[in-house]
């Protein structure tokens, strides 16, 4: 998988690329392109072939009970891909109006989590159906692992938004004398 869902690889970044120095001779944006391409623009996802599996970064730091869920997600993804791609193109388009929808939608989602208004209401929870009835014909049981997240999204709230409201919530200027660094820091970002 290279992701490259209208960018370049990190790869062909790199031949074109510009170092900008700080004038010491040291490059300082390198290491800046390369976290946003190696976490926000391609898949999180690479074949780990020493173990003989798929390393699904999305994965990483879910709630403990649902540690299964995003594993579960992915699969439903790859199962139902066909499916899903007859949900997406009627939905927002096809071509480049398409892909602007869905990286608008990206983008926001960056930043604003679940309230990021979809490029189609209920695009989200269908997606979700075609993933869980794809889980269901593996006849595996996986697609109860999906079930928190029909819950996040009728919450509007995954669990980074719960954990900053329930930070916030707790962090009111009484408490504020019993905050972390961490805690302030989290708090100054809300």
């Amino acid at each position: 998988v290279d992701g490259s869902v209208g960018h370049e690889t990190f790869a062909e970044f790199l031949q074109g690329y510009e170092p900008q120095s700080d004038g010491a001779g040291v490059e300082t944006d390198l290491f800046e392109h390369y976290l946003k391409h190696e976490h926000y623009i391609w898949n999180s996802g690479r074949l780990r072939s020493q173990h003989s599996t798929i390393e699904l970064r999305s994965a990483c730091q879910q709630p403990f009970q649902e540690r299964h869920t995003a594993c579960a997600l992915n699969t439903g993804i790859v199962c139902a891909a066909p499916e899903l791609a007859k949900l997406i193109a009627p939905e927002v388009g096809e071509g480049s109006p398409a892909v602007s929808a869905m990286e608008k939608w990206w983008r926001e989602s960056l930043h604003s989590g679940l309230l990021a208004t979809p490029p189609k209401q209920g695009l989200t929870t269908k997606a979700l159906e075609i993933c869980s009835e794809a889980l269901q014909k593996r006849g595996r049981g996986e697609d109860r692992f999906l079930e928190p997240l029909y819950e996040r999204v009728a919450n509007v709230e995954n669990p980074a938004q719960a954990a900053k409201r329930m930070l916030h919530e707790f962090s009111q200027p009484t408490c504020d004398a019993h905050l972390t660094p961490m805690e302030r820091l989290v708090q100054s970002l809300s």
